[in-house]
């Protein structure tokens, strides 16, 4: 059962990875279309990250207890209904509800996710490979990003490139297909109350280790989250590129990001992962 498992998390990160990373070209189709200031914009990245932060933070403790499978699931359904409004409603206002959706059912695919590597795996190298090669994915599903949303543009139609969400709606329920032929995993049996495990989940802001990791993170996120968002715009602003020319060239980012997240993985199986983060 391990390995049709781990294809659906990869399916869940490649399908995550286009909507939720297309914020950059929805900023610039916003700018663009609906008219709104770069500020305006702007708050898309808000509506993006706000709630996988919140929710992340939140349902936690609950994921084991519901069962990873479930909540993917309803993760993906809850994001085709996203995605069927903001087609509906061609407007700003959908734009900031649908990344708000989108980030919400990101927030517990990435729980359901992490949380299950570690039921499919057996040791620490294979658990560090899979991890490196489903965010490899999610890499991937972005550069793609790049490529999809350009060729559903029209230069008669400003309206034509909201057609990509029919698109990405089919590919959701494909992905809700799938999970529903995968047998869920084990429920954890777990008698600890949800306020002792809440607890015990801030306790981990008082580690070290735990708070040189979320530092880092933060620091490795804002770098590459405010290039990646703004690079789309950049290239049409200042390079002066076309549209769609400014959309595919932001891909080599994310192409060589993938690269090297993939690399990683296959390196985390030969050495230990403080060496290779400290040649990275």
């Amino acid at each position: 059962m391990n390995k049709p498992f781990k294809w659906a998390l990869h399916i869940n990160f490649f399908v995550y990875a286009i909507l939720l990373n297309s914020v950059g070209i929805v900023i610039l189709k916003s700018i663009n279309n609906y008219g709104v200031s770069e500020v305006q914009a702007s708050t898309l990245e808000l509506f993006k990250d706000m709630p996988v932060a919140i929710v992340s933070f939140l349902i936690a403790s609950f994921v084991p207890r519901i069962g990873y499978k479930k909540i993917m699931v309803i993760a993906l359904s809850i994001t085709s209904l996203g995605l069927i409004q903001m087609w509906a409603g061609n407007s700003f206002v959908s734009s900031q509800i649908l990344f708000a959706i989108v980030g919400s059912s990101f927030a517990l695919i990435k729980v359901a996710v992490y949380g299950s590597i570690g039921e499919v795996t057996s040791g620490e190298k294979e658990h560090n490979a899979l991890m490196s090669s489903v965010e490899g994915t999610f890499m991937f599903g972005i550069a793609l990003a790049y490529f999809l949303f350009p060729a559903f543009n029209s230069e008669t139609d400003p309206s034509a490139w909201l057609n990509v969400y029919l698109l990405l709606t089919g590919l959701v329920l494909v992905a809700v297909a799938f999970l529903a032929r995968i047998p869920e995993l084990p429920k954890e049996e777990n008698s600890t109350p949800l306020s002792e495990e809440f607890s015990a989940m801030l306790g981990l802001i008082t580690k070290l280790l735990v708070v040189v990791f979320v530092f880092s993170a933060f620091l490795y996120v804002m770098v590459e989250q405010g290039i990646m968002t703004w690079l789309p715009t950049f290239n049409e602003k200042v390079l002066a590129l076309s549209e769609s020319n400014s959309i595919r060239m932001a891909s080599i980012l994310a192409i060589t990001l993938g690269l090297g997240r993939i690399l990683g993985g296959q390196l985390s199986e030969r050495f230990h992962w403080t060496l290779v983060i400290s040649g990275a």
